[in-house]
């Protein structure tokens, strides 16, 4: 069940024709409507304006590029000619033993396993 309209309500499409006046059944279209000519020349404008834009842009990018190639400079050598190759992949199992002797050479230096077996047998020790 729909709802009656409202007493101020404008029907502006009824198949009554002492609704719609004579001139608006022969244009076709309501004054209040945008006449289709107008709205067809907005849409060209609009269409014309975008295939601008993509012309001048094409047009600039056009001037502004290398021909596509890129200009063959000089590299300079690396600073560090090994730094892309990380030295655990060079020779794994001689750098692992390299790094636990040095380990050890310091261990043996700083007497560590002296300390600890000390602290072992005493306890924590105290200042």
């Amino acid at each position: 069940m729909t709802r009656a309209l409202h007493e101020e309500t404008e029907v502006q499409r009824a198949e009554n024709p002492d609704v719609v006046p004579a001139e608006v059944r022969e244009r076709g279209y309501e004054p209040t409507d945008a006449p289709p000519a107008k709205v067809a020349a907005g849409l060209g404008g609009f269409l014309a304006l975008m295939l601008a834009g993509l012309g001048a842009a094409a047009t600039l990018t056009a001037l502004t590029s290398r021909n596509g190639r890129l200009e063959e400079r000089a590299v300079p050598p690396p600073v560090f000619p090994d730094a892309s190759k990380p030295p655990l992949l060079v020779d794994p199992v001689a750098h692992r033993r390299a790094i636990e002797a040095q380990a050890r050479a310091h261990l043996r230096r700083a007497d560590m396993e002296a300390a600890t077996r000390a602290v072992e047998r005493e306890g924590e020790v105290r200042p």
